[in-house]
């Protein structure tokens, strides 16, 4: 059943991703401006700059330019960065496990205090918690990722001297350096979207706290904690994994600004210099290559519906 399911969705996969390379590749050709004349310079004369058009191929029409730079995208050639001087690919490959790391330490501490805080306010419905828990949670939704971060870095770093004010440390060479450094930049994407976890946590678990099905297992003796996590949270899951994709893409895009703020040298750091030297190579493959995560994590994330619920089919 799942397999058919993923065979009946690859084609609109596969037509996001052609729609989001073409939105990629038309944006970056019309604002970026002539990448030989930057690949030059500005002392650059005319004659040498055509003289590079043409051997990059820029000479040509902008479809015949798309057709080729889908083949080498197909092929695993995102291009060289005119920035660095070297391969995109391998320069997205150097800095994917920072970016990595960041975005799921902040994904377990998303998913860890916005379904905790979820089960709270829906089982103190209409109390002091409850009204607490969600005035966190929307006073959360209205701060941004760099406020934040540099809040924590104000507090922890500079008055405090708890933690290291900027920079990153491999996990390879120093687990509790590594932890560290990430705790701060994980923390201020990740209590951000912890706030709609917490929302669909509790409003989803309020739909099934009254179930027949509950009241019988509790009619049955079981204690209220397992109860609630066994048979109201497995059930109220769905609406909360299906947030995740969403949670995903901000996640990422939160990632972009905090590793400015905490100068982490990740794909986002990376791409937000990018846009500064105009490199459009490496903003190419860049959305090309989180487009293709996005879409393979959302995919996924359909398939974990029948795991959490075994009602669910693939239809």
């Amino acid at each position: 059943m799942g397999t058919r399911f993923v065979v009946r969705r690859l084609p609109s996969l596969v037509l996001t991703w052609i729609l989001v390379s073409v939105i990629a590749f038309v944006v970056m050709h019309v604002t970026a401006g002539n990448p030989a004349a930057m690949m030059l310079g500005e002392q650059a004369s005319p004659a040498e700059v055509a003289r590079l058009s043409r051997v990059l191929g820029l000479d040509q029409p902008l479809p015949a330019q798309y057709l080729h730079w889908m083949d080498g995208v197909i092929h695993g050639n995102l291009g060289n960065s005119i920035y660095l001087g070297e391969p995109v690919l391998r320069a997205i490959i150097q800095r994917l496990p920072i970016t990595l790391s960041l975005t799921i330490v902040a994904l377990t501490m998303a998913i860890v205090v916005g379904v905790s805080a979820g089960i709270l306010a829906a089982l103190r419905q209409g109390s002091w918690v409850d009204a607490a828990v969600m005035t966190v949670a929307t006073a959360g939704l209205s701060m941004p990722e760099f406020w934040i971060g540099l809040m924590l870095i104000l507090v922890f770093a500079v008055d405090m001297h708890l933690l290291p004010l900027m920079g990153y440390v491999p996990f390879t060479a120093n687990p509790v350096g590594w932890f560290e450094h990430i705790i701060m930049p994980a923390f201020a994407i990740g209590f951000i979207q912890s706030a709609p976890i917490a929302r669909m946590t509790r409003s989803s678990l309020l739909d099934v706290l009254h179930a027949d099905y509950m009241r019988t297992a509790r009619a049955k003796g079981l204690g209220a904690g397992r109860v609630v996590l066994r048979h109201g949270l497995r059930n109220a899951a769905i609406p909360v994994i299906t947030t995740l994709g969403i949670i995903l893409a901000a996640l990422i895009s939160g990632a972009f600004v905090v590793e400015t703020v905490f100068d982490i040298p990740g794909v986002g750091y990376m791409m937000l210099q990018a846009v500064d030297n105009r490199d459009y190579p490496v903003i190419q493959g860049g959305i090309m290559m989180i487009a293709s995560a996005i879409l393979v994590v959302n995919l996924l994330i359909d398939l974990c519906y029948s795991l959490v619920d075994p009602r669910v089919e693939f239809r």
